[in-house]
């Protein structure tokens, strides 16, 4: 017999059945080889010396997997909660409210290493900013390329994974302004929040797509004249790679 059961069963090369099996064997060594899907071939002597009776059980041994995960161009929602108690004041008064935020890139797997390149851009009202006595005259954008590096730590079969990494994100806020008033002011205000990334996240690894929940700290510590400025953020990331 055999552990699977079922296993492919030849003696001295030739095919004879499949265990559990029963025969009669004369004198002799004879070679025995089990065949079964999903486990390594195993090989055995058997040296058949008395008329009595012999029982022989024999465990092959199962076949190490190798994880499919392929590489991705990936899609998602995104977007940035900032640390500066200004900006996360602004947005709680609702003076800055979140519009949407978007992702695409690109994510390589060469398990265990996992490596992102995306873009990303996300867009902010200001209902009650004023410039010029006008309202609805101002959007802030935040915007920039990620360049990341993670490792899969632990997976749930070869369905669900957990990675943990980090990168650099080259970012920045943005200030746009109506035609209308940009003839008295700058077209645009831009401040620098690029910093060291820090994620984790988890992949749902389907047959010909992935979904992916993603969470990002930025470290950004800035200056702005001459004072230091928090402009740290985090990220939280819901996509999709086809």
């Amino acid at each position: 017999t055999s552990v699977p059961l079922g296993a492919e069963i030849s003696v001295n090369g030739k095919y004879v059945g499949t265990t559990p099996y029963t025969s009669t064997f004369d004198y002799g060594t004879y070679e025995i080889e089990l065949k079964s899907n999903g486990y390594k071939t195993k090989t055995e002597k058997l040296t058949v010396s008395a008329s009595s009776a012999q029982n022989q059980s024999y465990t092959l041994e199962a076949n190490k997997r190798k994880h499919s995960l392929k590489s991705f161009i990936t899609a998602s929602y995104q977007m940035s909660n900032f640390q500066n108690e200004s900006f996360a004041s602004a947005i709680e008064r609702g003076s800055i409210e979140p519009e949407f935020g978007a992702t695409a890139g690109l994510n390589i797997n060469a398990y265990p290493v996992r490596i992102d390149v995306n873009g990303f851009m996300e867009k902010f009202n200001t209902p009650d900013l004023q410039v010029s006595g006008q309202n609805d005259m101002v959007w802030v954008y935040h915007e920039g390329i990620e360049a990341a590096m993670s490792f899969y730590l632990l997976h749930l079969g070869r369905f669900m994974y957990f990675y943990a990494g980090g990168g650099y994100q080259f970012s920045q806020l943005r200030m746009d302004f109506d035609e209308s008033i940009s003839s008295s002011i700058d077209d645009s205000y831009t401040f620098d929040t690029s910093g060291p990334v820090i994620k984790g996240g988890v992949l749902l690894n389907l047959k010909a797509i992935s979904i992916f929940s993603e969470f990002n700290f930025v470290v950004a510590s800035k200056e702005h004249n001459n004072l230091p400025i928090n402009a740290s953020y985090s990220q939280l990331k819901v996509g999709i790679g086809f």
